[in-house]
């Protein structure tokens, strides 16, 4: 496979990886057509260089790339720096990203580890690959579209790359099949989300990647509303798809209330929610009891 990835000279002297302003002036103006572009550029870097094998490794990259402006508002800063890292360099930061997010939201992390399992020992061409794909997210401006609330719920670039990245077969066999973004924006604007009580519950049994999700999201935002203020509940039966409906729960900024059962919701009796909740509270309490070792041993109150 050709070999994409740019030395740190090459990004040196690239303005995409230098400057927020040339990458901003290349955006397309429709937060959707950005989305799109993203993901289409993504897909093709990593088709050319690693063929259809380890697409988690892309769409991981790609995730927590998206995730690290909602963790760091100053993330976008650091893109060049980002992007000159050599591929060893790079796969740890993106574990380390992912460690991070873990102490805010435990639940969340483990429900996307089939997109970051390959971090805890990766292998030369996942550590080469995700260099590739971290560069392409950066020139193609995904630490902007992230930083932006309203942009992000735009369109859904973790959902558009799986799709892309899986073989129309496999797609067929799994009956996968996502509802166009135009009919999930007018399906949110009749349930009018945003009119509604601050208690609402956000309900979908196949959720896939979040598609009614991101819609219910975007009409809340362009309303005024914060959707982090809503109960979010998904049941989604590819465990990859429920991974990518986790990283976008935290891109599109939907809050701590966030459950999600990887669970076919039409063979399960409560469609797997009380297996999720079970999970969720094992999950904060894997993390509470590492912030009590984190405590004697250092004497600090907080995370590392």
């Amino acid at each position: 496979m050709p070999n994409l990835a740019l030395s740190p000279a090459e990004v040196a002297r690239l303005p995409l990886f230098q400057s927020a302003r040339a990458r901003r002036m290349l955006m397309p103006e429709d937060g959707a057509d950005h989305a799109r572009t993203i993901a289409d550029t993504v897909r093709d870097a990593w088709l050319t260089t690693n063929g259809g094998a380890g697409i988690e490794v892309a769409i991981g990259t790609t995730a927590i790339l998206a995730i690290l402006p909602v963790i760091d508002p100053d993330a976008a800063a650091l893109a060049g720096r980002i992007a000159a890292l050599s591929p060893a360099t790079v796969t740890e930061l993106l574990d380390r990203a992912w460690q991070r997010l873990w102490w805010q939201q435990p639940d969340i992390v483990d429900r996307a580890r089939p997109l970051r399992a390959w971090l805890d020992a990766p292998q030369a061409w996942q550590q080469h690959g995700a260099l590739v794909a971290a560069q392409t997210c950066i020139r193609t401006g995904l630490l902007e579209l992230a930083s932006d609330h309203e942009r992000a719920v735009s369109g859904d670039v973790l959902g558009r790359l799986l799709q892309q990245l899986r073989g129309h077969a496999d797609k067929q066999s799994r009956g996968e099949f996502h509802t166009p973004a135009g009919v999930t924006d007018f399906m949110a604007e009749v349930f009018d989300v945003a009119g509604t009580v601050t208690d609402w519950s956000i309900g979908e049994p196949a959720a896939g990647s979040g598609a009614m999700w991101r819609a219910i999201a975007r009409h809340m935002v362009t309303a005024g509303e914060d959707p982090a203020k809503k109960c979010w509940i998904g049941a989604e039966i590819d465990p990859l798809a429920a991974a990518v409906l986790a990283a976008n729960s935290v891109i599109w900024r939907l809050g701590p209330d966030v459950l999600i059962a990887a669970a076919d919701a039409l063979a399960t009796r409560d469609s797997g929610l009380g297996r999720a909740a079970e999970e969720r509270a094992a999950s904060f309490a894997r993390r509470d009891a590492a912030l009590v070792l984190v405590r004697e041993a250092t004497g600090r109150p907080g995370h590392p």
